[in-house]
């Protein structure tokens, strides 16, 4: 039995896609990518904790807000159990973003859970001013071949509350 050769008119769009992506991004399309749109974090953060769950390389996790509540230490149990299980995890978050939200504790225990945790530019006598600069991303890398990048930190749904559409991420996935 033989395959269904795609139609001119689909091989044309292909073709005119290439070029257009080429000549947007400066790179050739490669095949094996997607993307999808995730709302809220309803959505996004099953989708988070799975590719946590399955992470075989590595975890790199950078997140403005990461609060000390039940969603916070659900994400923070996820990120243990892989450290512990010899993937390398690593966090980044903010000084000011997690001010109030998040404690020592907290973050102690994501250390001594195997976690490297490193804070974004706490205030230092050096420097006493440098904390104005912020560290807004939201962004989960696994193993190099899915990225997560988003508007949404990691807390319980109530202090998550935002205009619709404005939590939105993107699923990017692919080979490494």
């Amino acid at each position: 039995m033989s395959q269904a050769q795609p139609s001119e008119a689909v091989v044309s769009v292909r073709t005119l896609a290439e070029q257009a992506f080429s000549r947007a991004a400066g790179a050739p399309l490669v095949p094996g990518n997607s993307i999808r749109l995730l709302k809220d974090a309803q959505e996004n953060y099953p989708a988070w904790l799975d590719a946590i769950a399955g992470a075989k390389r590595f975890i790199h996790f950078e997140s403005y807000i990461i609060h000390d509540d039940a969603v916070g230490d659900h994400f923070s149990d996820a990120l243990i159990a892989r450290a512990r299980d010899g993937v390398p995890v690593r966090v980044i978050y903010d000084w000011m973003g997690g001010f109030g939200k998040t404690s020592r504790r907290f973050w102690r225990r994501l250390r001594a859970g195997g976690v490297k945790v490193r804070c974004y530019n706490a205030p230092t006598l050096a420097s006493p001013l440098g904390w104005l600069s912020r560290d807004h991303r939201k962004m989960l890398a696994v193993d190099g071949t899915v990225g997560f990048v988003s508007g949404l930190c990691v807390g319980a749904i109530p202090k998550m509350v935002t205009p619709p559409g404005t939590a939105s991420q993107l699923n990017i996935g692919g080979e490494p």
